[in-house]
């Protein structure tokens, strides 16, 4: 049996609701910590959560991959809202979550998928030599997204000299936003990204400020630290455009 306890019972339901705007199924990874990975059913965006050792009271340790439905997990934890305790645990193939809201306590079971975990992507992403990486007010980044949104169903993101610059192009016209930065920008990149993709995973964060890295024909990283020891990783590949006749 492997129990954990978790010490902010709010933060966890923040954190699954982090990756919880593409993904359907996910890989729940128990250890010191805890870890879950995935990806969108058409291999667009991959994430990786980890809650650290600050977050959790291990209870009984052990480790083991499973993999069940995200969709299902989201269910069961709006179930929880505002919990005094929330407590994980998987024993003989079954997820129990367990809860006490005030004077009431909670308990769900949630069975494991039969099918095999997918191998682990993000050691070789992580790998990537993303040369472009700035931080960035999460909101104003969402609201450069949602200017290209008016015309189009990608964006072209570039960074040059201190600031960042999206365009979009439709049928009716173009936009274009460009936003200064005071801490810089390592380096000089362009790419192409899914819009919709690219929404769907900011407005899922919670934090004010995230981290971005990407690259020309590369995917884009976008990275939210959680706490000292968590944090959820989005990765993003990029848009390929059609030649046109």
């Amino acid at each position: 049996m492997i129990e954990y306890n978790f010490k902010d019972p709010q933060f966890f339901l923040r954190c699954i609701k982090s990756i919880s705007a593409i993904a359907d199924n996910t890989v729940l990874q128990f250890g010191k910590r805890l870890r879950t990975y995935g990806m969108d059913g058409s291999r667009i965006c991959l994430y990786e959560l980890v809650i650290g050792e600050s977050e959790l009271d291990i209870i009984h340790d052990g480790k083991i991959n499973i993999m069940i439905y995200l969709t299902d997990l989201q269910k069961i934890l709006a179930r929880f809202r505002n919990p005094d305790e929330l407590t994980i645990i998987y024993d003989q193939n079954t997820i129990t979550i367990k809860g006490k809201i005030a004077n009431r306590n909670k308990t769900f079971k949630l069975g494991i998928l039969d099918d095999d975990v997918p191998h682990d992507p993000m050691e070789a992403l992580n790998k990537l030599a993303l040369d472009s990486v700035f931080k960035m007010d999460l909101s104003g980044f969402l609201d450069m997204i949602e200017d290209a949104e008016v015309y189009s169903d990608s964006f072209k993101i570039e960074t040059k000299d201190d600031k960042i610059i999206t365009t979009a192009f439709g049928n009716v016209g173009e936009s274009m936003t460009e936003v200064y930065l005071e801490e810089g920008i390592t380096a000089e990149e362009q790419c192409n990204y899914a819009l919709s993709f690219a929404k769907g995973i900011l407005k899922s964060l919670g934090s004010s400020e995230v981290t971005i890295s990407f690259a020309h024909d590369k995917p884009i990283m976008i990275f939210d630290k959680l706490s000292k020891d968590s944090f959820v990783r989005w990765y993003l590949a990029p848009r390929v455009e059609q030649d046109e006749d």
